[in-house]
């Protein structure tokens, strides 16, 4: 009887396990996003080229984290963004575009994983990067010293990217404003608790018979 309640126990852990496990791979998983108030506009269709099954690869960007100090302050402001390819193949010959607008941006520097950073010193507030090439499930790296926290827009697009991304500084201020809890979440979380109340349930009602 001991080990049938042990069985019967370890069983309803296994199944209290994985149901956490599934539920932080839902969200955990879910980070192809853009930073909240990004706009998608579709561009010219790019066949591209395709592989030896006939498939034709493609890059996926996101603009995954944008990051501005909040407040002014006696030193230079950093400004941050990381673009991310998520895609089924290389993204080649695009580009990254920041409008600083009002802000004096002094140095910026790129950088990846798979090739050596690259520093720019400049004074004018529209900054192009052209970027010959972002391997799939990589990400590339611009971090700028601006004079005032704020920058006007940021836009990626042109080579063989089928969507290009906007971003205003409007629209990353409302994001940093947290949002409220979605429906799905909603749910989710209200699925897990009662699971998680019929298991220990359960596990009492064998312990404590």
């Amino acid at each position: 009887m001991a080990n049938h309640k042990g069985t019967i126990i370890a069983t309803i852990l296994v199944g209290l396990l994985g149901a956490a496990v599934a539920l932080f791979i839902h969200y955990d998983g879910n980070n192809e996003n853009d930073v909240a108030g990004t706009t998608t506009q579709a561009s010219e269709s790019n066949e591209g080229t395709k592989d030896k099954e006939g498939n034709n690869p493609s890059p996926s960007i996101y603009i995954s984290e944008v990051f501005v100090t909040p407040i002014d302050t006696a030193i230079p402001t950093v400004f941050y963004s990381e673009v991310t390819n998520t895609g089924t193949g290389e993204a080649i010959d695009f580009e990254i575009r920041i409008d600083f607008g009002e802000s004096t941006p002094e140095v910026c520097e790129v950088l990846s994983s798979s090739s050596n950073s690259r520093t720019d010193v400049f004074k004018s507030p529209l900054k192009i990067f052209n970027i010959k090439k972002l391997e799939r499930k990589e990400s590339i790296y611009v971090v700028c010293n601006v004079n005032l926290p704020y920058f006007k827009s940021i836009n990626i697009g042109g080579g063989n990217i089928s969507h290009e991304k906007s971003l205003t500084y409007e629209k990353y201020k409302e994001q940093k404003i947290e949002a409220p809890i979605g429906f799905y979440e909603t749910l989710w979380r209200f699925l897990l608790g009662g699971l998680l109340a019929i298991f220990l349930f359960g596990i009492l009602r064998f312990v404590f018979p």
